[in-house]
């Protein structure tokens, strides 16, 4: 399952596109396990969604969103044990990547912080050194 939490009623541009693939092709949506979490919304609720959610594999959302749901991890009461975390929009620092590698042993393929704007949503990538590598093609 992969989950998308958002802000701004998802109108950020790889956001956006989920929330239309939601909309609009709901048996796409569901064949792809994507579900949408608003950000807005108290961070109970959020928590509550999430450990809903069965097999949470992949959450896409913001690090400010990220560093929430690490302290609800820390603090017991987020159960979900999901294999990566996508982010974006906002600067990552080694202290929270730390952190958040403690309270999910789950994370398999760990963060993934690629750059990326409206016109390419795959602008750059980080490698396993925590460089970013733009994506020339």
């Amino acid at each position: 399952m992969r989950v998308t939490i958002t802000g701004g009623n998802g109108h950020f541009a790889g956001n956006g596109f989920n929330k239309l693939v939601q909309r609009l092709y709901t048996a796409l949506a569901k064949g792809f396990g994507l579900t949408v979490v608003e950000a807005e919304q108290p961070v109970d609720r959020i928590v509550d969604r999430l450990n809903a959610i069965s097999n949470v594999a992949w959450i896409v959302t913001y690090l400010s969103m990220l560093s929430i749901l690490t302290k609800e991890k820390e603090a017991g009461r987020l159960q979900i044990a999901p294999a990566l975390f996508t982010t974006g929009g906002e600067t990552r620092t080694d202290d929270l990547r730390a952190r958040v590698g403690r309270a999910f042993p789950s994370l398999k393929y760990g963060i993934s912080d690629p750059y990326g704007c409206t016109k390419c949503l795959a602008l750059s990538f980080e490698c396993s050194h925590g460089r970013k590598h733009m994506n020339e093609d």
